[in-house]
């Protein structure tokens, strides 16, 4: 569910929405009421989402490994909890009005 997806993202639910609004005239998701409850809607990815995550993966993560490859595994655990606790203030700046707090 969207709402799911910005909290594991660390982001607002308007930016998800954004984001899966062109996603999805894209044709990479798309949306389908929830089995678990009606109301609510799940996002699905489409086979061509799918395809192009195949195709997208190994250039990502090629990426991924140039970029802490010269980490030690202690200092990608240190980055990695860093950036973690940097992507919750950013997202405490940016919460929607009314929203509770992470």
């Amino acid at each position: 569910m969207p709402s799911q997806l910005a909290e594991h993202l660390g982001v607002t639910r308007a930016t998800v929405t954004g984001l899966i609004d062109i996603l999805e005239r894209d044709g990479l998701v798309s949306r389908r009421l929830s089995s678990k409850d009606g109301r609510q809607r799940s996002v699905i990815l489409t086979e061509e989402g799918a395809k192009k995550l195949r195709e997208m993966a190994p250039e990502h993560f090629a990426w991924l490994e140039a970029t802490v490859g010269l980490l030690s595994i202690d200092e990608r655990s240190v980055f990695l909890d860093l950036l973690g606790r940097v992507t919750q203030g950013i997202s405490a700046l940016t919460e929607e009005p009314g929203s509770k707090p992470k």
